[in-house]
């Protein structure tokens, strides 16, 4: 997070839960946060999206 901070990210979202079926809170408010022009950085794919339809969903609903 320390380095998340000193690279001055307007917001860091953050899921405490793992798994494949577990709610992502934080995901779903970051995803109402974004606006055009915002840049999302996630540190891989899989952490975006849980499957790849998921991310599909996902990927889509940014455009």
């Amino acid at each position: 997070m320390a380095a998340l901070n000193a690279a001055a990210f307007v917001r860091v979202f953050a899921d405490k839960k793992s798994g494949k079926t577990a709610e992502r809170e934080e995901l779903g408010k970051c995803l109402d946060y974004l606006r055009p022009g915002h840049t999302l950085v996630v540190p891989s794919l899989d952490q975006l999206g849980r499957s790849i339809q998921d991310l599909i969903s996902i990927v889509s609903g940014l455009r």
